[in-house]
């Protein structure tokens, strides 16, 4: 009698902790998964509805899978990551999930050990696809520029606190130097001590500095 009840304890511990789980997995808004190592393999116990939704996957697909079948983190760090989930020593890192049709999803994944003696982690993934699309579009956008400004006929300065922090190929041409000799150097540098209309050259770009600054065109 005592074995029988001393079981149902354990079964009922179970159970408890699988409602617990799932409570708590309904709650994440973040793709994520509840992996447990007992066997020596990190074998995917729980998932969200999120997951499934990510990878296009059932959960049924998903439970008792191995951590490794969902994952791509490049071939020669599969062993180490996974290492550093076992041994507990990895908080953090980037990642690539696997979806059902093998597209590659690049994910942020954050992870969290449950207290021992349990050998579970928490796993909550966050999706960098727009993050990525956005700073690829930020790159493309900054080529676009720099091509523009580098080739544009016109000599053109990038001045900040009086000083010269970007010079195009124009401007070091119709100065007889390079664009890199102009970075760094003040405009007085470059100009006759006095101007045409007799203020010094100084007190010159100071003046058109504060009117361009002030939104006055020049």
């Amino acid at each position: 009698i005592y074995l029988l009840a001393s079981r149902e304890r354990v079964a009922r511990a179970a159970r408890d902790r699988a409602v617990y789980y799932q409570q708590l997995f309904a709650a994440v808004p973040e793709p994520a998964l509840l992996v447990d190592n007992t066997d020596g393999q990190l074998r995917i116990e729980a998932v969200n509805g999120a997951l499934c939704a990510l990878l296009a996957r059932k959960d049924s697909d998903l439970l008792g899978a191995t951590l490794g079948s969902i994952m791509f983190i490049g071939q020669a760090d599969v062993s180490k990551t996974l290492t550093s989930l076992e041994d507990r020593s990895l908080t953090s890192a980037r990642w690539q999930f696997v979806a059902s049709d093998s597209t590659l999803i690049p994910v942020e994944v954050m992870m969290s050990n449950l207290q021992t003696p349990s050998k579970r982690v928490l796993i909550v993934a966050r999706d960098l696809r727009d993050q990525l699309k956005a700073e690829q579009t930020v790159r493309t956008a900054y080529q676009q520029y720099h091509a523009l400004f580098d080739e544009a006929p016109d000599p053109i300065l990038i001045v900040s606190d009086h000083i010269i922090t970007q010079a195009n190929t124009g401007a070091g041409r119709v100065l007889g130097t390079t664009a890199k000799q102009l970075t760094g150097k003040i405009i007085p540098n470059i100009s006759p001590v006095v101007q045409p209309d007799g203020r010094p050259s100084a007190d010159a770009m100071r003046t058109f500095e504060d009117q361009a600054l002030a939104g006055q065109a020049q």
